[in-house]
């Protein structure tokens, strides 16, 4: 997974497939 965007990373923190590929990605956001 490249860097992604703020932005790009809430939207893809909502999704639960995403969650369970990066679920670090969720912990760094917040």
């Amino acid at each position: 997974s490249p860097g992604y965007s703020t932005t790009a990373s809430t939207k893809l923190y909502l999704v639960p497939w995403h969650n369970s590929y990066n679920p670090i990605s969720t912990t760094s956001t917040t």
